[in-house]
Parts: C-alpha cells; sequence; structure tokens
C-alpha cells in the first residue's frame, strides 16, 4: 500500500485554488454520480505508487495542462457496483472509472475556470502510465479514500490564462 502524508494546512506548496477544485470536484462527483463518500488522505509521496488503473486528459485552449487519476482495480469494481447497479466484467468496471474520470475532468475545468471552462478543449480520457505525465512536478495533486483505496490525482496546468 503506498505512503501519504497530510500536507499543512496550505497545502504545501500546491497553489490553494487547484487544490480546492481537486477536493471539491472529486468529492462532488463521488457524492452526486457514484453516491461514495470519498476522504481526502494528503498528499502523494514521491515517485509513483503502484496503481494500475489510470488516465489522463489532455485539455487545451483557455489553458493547456493534463489531468491524471488512478487508482486500484477495487475501486472500479466499487463504481460499477453504485453506477451499474451489479457486477459486470472487467472491461465494463473499468469503462465505468474511464466515465467517472470523465465527468471529474469536466467538474474541475468548472472549477478552475468558471463559466470560460467551456472554452477549453478537452480529449477523451485514455489510458496512461507514469512514463506518460509531464516531465515536471504537478501544478497541484491530492489522495483520496473510496471505501478502502486510494485514488491519487494529478494536475499540471502548462498554460495560464492572460
Amino acid at each position: 500500500m503506498p505512503s501519504y502524508f497530510i500536507p499543512p494546512q496550505e497545502y504545501g506548496d500546491f497553489p490553494k485554488i487547484e487544490v480546492n477544485a481537486i477536493l471539491q470536484g472529486v468529492t462532488a462527483v463521488m457524492e452526486s454520480w457514484a453516491h461514495l463518500p470519498s476522504r481526502y488522505i494528503g498528499v502523494p509521496v514521491e515517485g509513483p505508487a503502484p496503481l494500475p488503473l489510470e488516465f489522463s486528459v489532455r485539455f487545451s485552449g483557455h489553458a493547456t495542462g493534463f489531468l491524471n487519476v488512478r487508482t486500484t482495480p477495487d475501486v472500479a469494481k466499487v463504481l460499477m457496483l453504485k453506477v451499474g447497479g451489479k457486477k459486470a466484467l472487467r472491461s465494463a468496471e473499468i469503462e465505468v472509472f474511464k466515465e467517472f474520470v470523465d465527468v471529474f475532468s469536466g467538474r474541475l475545468m468548472a472549477y478552475l475556470w468558471g463559466n470560460n471552462w467551456g472554452l477549453l478543449k478537452m480529449e477523451l480520457p485514455r489510458f496512461t502510465t507514469p512514463r506518460n505525465w509531464p516531465d515536471k512536478e504537478p501544478t497541484a495533486c491530492c489522495a483520496f479514500i473510496v471505501e478502502n483505496w486510494p485514488v491519487e490525482v494529478r494536475l499540471w496546468i502548462e498554460q495560464e490564462p492572460e
């Protein structure tokens, strides 16, 4: 199990606006879409944790960036039971997690850029690995527990609006 740490009140070196947007976005989507509670557990530690289910979304326009959400297959199973209502094939569970990332990315963009988020072009979530991440530190990141499993969210904003 990867380890996490609780950052100071101001979320360490990460900008409060971006961290709060991630916190609010995950909470809102988990509660309204999946009917699941999530609990903030801090910032992921250095190095990628063994979380094999990972999807990323690139966005451009008003701002340019990269959003990454990763977890265990167990979270996908829980989402499938809550959203799909029955046990399904592993591929369907992965599709439900991909849908979660898609819904979350739209909510996150709305929190970050308000009415201007519609000016962003977002790609559909695609399966990635840590090798696909940008070569710099993320703008913001957070870790959550859903049921008993971790979910990590990393956000890179490469170009801020002027």
